[in-house]
């Protein structure tokens, strides 16, 4: 049996960094006691995570909204017909004559 096992569960990731960051980050880590990995991992979780919730969010807002818009667009019954109400305004001068 080797020595160590490979899990599956991960993979190897390589981008390009500006050599600020990389020389900050070297900093933080020294600092910190902390791996680069374990920073970077944290770092992308809970940037995917709070996209997420993001990409929900507007999922549910859009949802909301085409609702709104069939409501709208559903033929809707017209109007009870106007009915004239007779005129009151002239029964206060009568009462004075």
């Amino acid at each position: 049996m080797p020595k160590t096992q490979q899990s599956t569960s991960y993979t190897l990731l390589n981008w390009n960094c500006p050599r600020r960051l990389k020389t900050q980050l070297a900093a933080i880590v020294d600092y910190k006691r902390v791996s680069r990995t374990s920073i970077i991992n944290s770092l992308l979780d809970e940037y995917v995570r709070k996209e997420l919730s993001h990409i929900k969010e507007d999922g549910h807002l859009t949802t909301l909204i085409d609702t709104a818009i069939q409501k709208m667009n559903k033929p809707q019954s017209p109007p009870p017909p106007m009915v004239e109400k007779k005129s009151r305004s002239h029964e206060w001068e009568s009462s004075y004559v």
